[in-house]
């Protein structure tokens, strides 16, 4: 995928190929919200992002932990 190709399917003078939309949506969030809006699966966002958040809560009871665990004497 080149600059080139990017600008023209911004102006809508091409689209990207199935492969290049895969690559899109893995690298952005908003394409990716897009794509599944389109294809009617909204509620795949929703379990992703419960998934996503899930996943930072548990980094951040390892930090604490971490933090309570150096501060303890």
């Amino acid at each position: 995928m080149s600059d080139r190709s990017a600008r023209a399917w911004l102006h809508g003078q091409s689209c990207p190929s199935g492969r290049n939309l895969l690559v899109l949506a893995a690298h952005s969030r908003r394409v990716m919200t897009a794509l599944l809006k389109l294809l009617g699966h909204d509620q795949l966002m929703v379990a992703l992002d419960l998934q996503e958040i899930e996943n930072e809560l548990e980094r951040m009871t390892e930090r604490v932990r971490r933090l309570r665990s150096e501060m303890s004497p």
